[in-house]
């Protein structure tokens, strides 16, 4: 991550970073136990991990990925605009961001697995 996105990080981040690790949704929670499966290959994520002033689902910084479990909320217009702002951000910062919905995630699981493995795959 730049030093710019670094030293953007606050206390207050660190800790909504930490109460949504402990109140993640069953979706987060599904995936989250799949990504794990990836550190045989070398790609680590962390979870709900604090990127200047917005925190990631799932980041792995080695990739440069962000993940995103998005509910129905992210579909109302003030969301969508402020996950505009927060994807253009962390595009300036040499993120990539994948979304995906909770119904993806749910019923999907492989697709969505195979999305993350072909952008992790050309990040190498």
């Amino acid at each position: 991550m730049k030093a710019s996105a670094h030293r953007q990080v606050t206390d207050k981040g660190l800790a909504r970073a930490k109460h949504l690790r402990q109140t993640m949704s069953e979706e987060e929670v599904m995936l989250w136990s799949r990504l794990r499966e990836f550190r045989r290959n070398g790609w680590a994520f962390r979870r709900q991990a604090q990127m200047g002033r917005y925190t990631s689902d799932f980041l792995c910084r080695k990739a440069m990925l962000v993940i995103e479990v998005d509910g129905s909320q992210h579909d109302l217009p003030d969301q969508i605009n402020h996950d505009s702002k927060r994807d253009t951000w962390m595009a300036s910062e040499g993120y990539q961001v994948l979304r995906f919905s909770t119904g993806e995630v749910r019923t999907r699981m492989d697709w969505v697995l195979d999305t993350i493995e072909g952008t992790l795959r050309a990040a190498s």
